[in-house]
Order: structure tokens, then sequence, then C-alpha cells
């Protein structure tokens, strides 16, 4: 009997996001010839756990290295890691509103406050 080929893969509903950052974590792996028995996940933050389904929540910044261990009943294991990348907010210096306005409404925004300013200049210009 040829040993089992164990092929480790796992899917993440979200793979970047702002923090807080809830990840659900869900094991694919293929096994022939046999089944899993054990499932060891590390998220890349020092944190980990166990089972065929994780969910972990991310609080800071940075790319992380996912990793699933899949052991199968013979003691065989395979190793897969995914990144998963969490952005802080950028911040648009307002008592620590953030930035969700388009390119394009900000190209607007300018516009209408060049148009804004040439007015009022003109009409100063007129009062002198």
């Amino acid at each position: 009997m040829a040993a089992p080929v164990i092929t480790t893969s796992f899917t993440a509903d979200v793979q970047n996001g702002n923090p807080p950052f809830d990840v659900q974590f869900t094991d694919t792996t293929q096994i022939t010839d046999g089944f899993a028995r054990f499932w060891f996940w590390e998220f890349g933050d020092g944190f980990s756990a166990r089972g065929i389904k994780a969910k972990h929540s991310y609080s800071k910044n940075g790319d992380y290295q996912v990793a699933l261990m899949v052991f199968d009943e013979f003691g065989a294991n395979s190793r897969f890691t995914k990144t998963i990348t969490v952005s802080l907010p950028v911040s648009c210096g307002m008592s620590g509103t953030t930035c969700a306005l388009s390119t394009a409404t900000m190209v607007i925004m300018f516009l209408g406050l060049a148009v804004w300013w040439l007015r009022r200049r003109r009409k100063l210009d007129s009062d002198s």
C-alpha cells in the first residue's frame, strides 16, 4: 500500500482589511487513501488553534503568515501557508477620523475649493 499523499490547503473568508479584523479559516486539504486526524493553525501573531475550522481576530497592522498543519491517521503531515494583510485606516488628521473618499471625490472637492477661493479673491480685489 502506497503512503497517503496530503495536499494541505485552506480558505480564508477575507484576506485583508482594517483592524479589528476577524477571519474565518476553513481546511480544504485533500488526502489520498486516508483521512485527516488533527489540524493545527498558526496565525502569524503568536496565537494558534486546533480544529478543522478556526476563527481569529487581528488587532494590529501587518502581514501575517497563517499556517495550517494537517496530520493523517498514520502521523504523516503537510503544511500550507497564506498571507493575511491587516492595514490601519489612513488618518485624515481630523480627530482620528478615517479617509474613505475616492480619488474622484477628492478631486471634485479640491476643484470646488479652488473655485471658492478664486471667487473670494475676485471679491476682495473688487472691494479694494
